[in-house]
């Protein structure tokens, strides 16, 4: 902890000017990159980004996810993994 004749130089906190963190816009970007199936929803989700004022930390953790959404794509093609349906014996 600073002793007390250093704390009055600390710069004052501007909300005019700072971005907070939005839980919601945060989430629901990520469920969306989560659930990008093509390349192209991944560069939708990449000029969401650009235009969206996000936090430092929101935006650093988004790209993040983002590219590893697109790396995921690479990996595996255009193509949706099928699974198919359990036959019951009913």
């Amino acid at each position: 902890m600073l002793p007390a004749r250093h704390l009055g130089t600390q710069p004052k906190h501007d909300n005019r000017t700072s971005v907070f963190m939005n839980a919601r816009m945060y989430s629901q970007l990520s469920e969306s990159i989560a659930s990008a199936s093509s390349p192209a929803e991944i560069a939708v989700m990449r000029e969401v980004m650009r235009t969206v004022k996000l936090h430092p930390l929101e935006r650093q953790a988004l790209e993040r996810v983002l590219r590893s959404r697109a790396d995921a794509l690479r990996l595996v093609g255009d193509a949706v993994v099928h699974r198919p349906r359990v036959e019951r014996a009913d």
